[in-house]
C-alpha cells in the first residue's frame, strides 16, 4: 500500500466513507455535520452535501445511479452525484431511532423494487422506496382565470401551467428480530447492514452480537 493523497476539508472527526469506482467519487461524512464529495482520479474536492442536523452516521452509493445517501440521526438524505438533494425525510418513530448504518439495492437503474435500507437504534431495519409526485413549480402568482370560460377551456389553462415531479421516500417495510414477539425499548441496535451480490439476500447484524438472514421476494 502507498500513501496517494491526505484530503483536507473536515473540521472534526471523519465518522463513515462510501466509495464508488465506477464514478470515480468518494464520500467523506464527518461529526462538523458536513458531507464532502471527492473526485477519486484528482483526489481533489467537488462539493459539500450540507443541511444535516447532526454528526453524519452512515453513507452508501448507488452504483448504478451515482445516488448518495447520507444518515444525520433520523434524518435520511438522497442526493445526486453532483450533490444536488433529491429528497430526505425524518424516520423517527421514537426517542431511539437514529439510522446507525445504510445499504442500497442496486439490481437496475429502472427497476421500481430498488429500495434503501436503514438500520436504527431502535432495533428494526426499515425499507424506503421513492416515489414520484407531481408538483406545483415555483414561479409568479397564478392568474384568476377570466371569466366565461367553459369547463374544457379551464382545464387546458391548468394543463399549461408549469408543474414538476418531485421525488419522496416512502416507509414500505420494517423488520425485527422481534417480529413474533412485543417490541420493546431494550431491543438491541441494528449496527451493520450488507447485501448479497445478487440483492436476494439482506444480512443484518446488531448490537447483542447476532446476524440475521433475510431474503427479499
Amino acid at each position: 500500500m502507498k500513501l496517494r493523497q491526505p484530503l483536507y476539508g473536515h473540521t472534526d472527526a471523519v465518522t463513515c466513507l462510501a466509495a464508488s469506482e465506477v464514478h470515480s467519487l468518494i464520500v467523506s461524512g464527518s461529526r462538523d455535520l458536513t458531507c464532502i464529495l471527492w473526485d477519486m482520479e484528482e483526489l481533489s474536492y467537488i462539493t459539500q452535501l450540507a443541511g444535516h442536523p447532526t454528526s453524519i452516521s452512515a453513507l452508501a452509493i448507488n452504483e448504478k445511479t451515482g445516488e448518495i445517501a447520507s444518515c444525520a440521526g433520523p434524518s435520511l438524505y438522497l442526493w445526486t452525484m453532483k450533490g444536488q438533494l433529491l429528497t430526505r425525510t425524518d424516520t423517527s418513530c421514537g426517542p431511539q431511532a437514529d439510522i446507525l448504518c445504510v445499504g442500497l439495492t442496486q439490481r437496475h437503474e429502472w427497476d421500481a423494487r430498488n429500495v434503501i435500507v436503514t438500520g436504527c437504534a431502535d432495533g428494526v431495519v426499515r425499507i424506503w422506496r421513492t416515489e414520484y409526485n407531481r408538483t406545483q413549480l415555483p414561479g409568479p402568482p397564478e392568474e384568476p382565470a377570466p371569466p366565461g370560460l367553459d369547463g374544457a377551456e379551464r382545464d387546458e389553462r391548468e394543463q399549461g401551467q408549469d408543474k414538476g415531479w418531485r421525488r419522496r421516500l416512502m416507509l414500505c417495510e420494517e423488520l425485527s428480530s422481534g417480529q413474533t414477539q412485543r417490541r420493546c425499548k431494550n431491543n438491541p441496535a441494528i449496527t451493520s447492514l450488507a447485501m448479497s451480490r445478487s440483492h436476494a439476500t439482506l444480512l443484518v447484524g446488531d448490537a447483542w452480537g447476532r446476524v440475521f438472514t433475510w431474503t427479499c421476494e
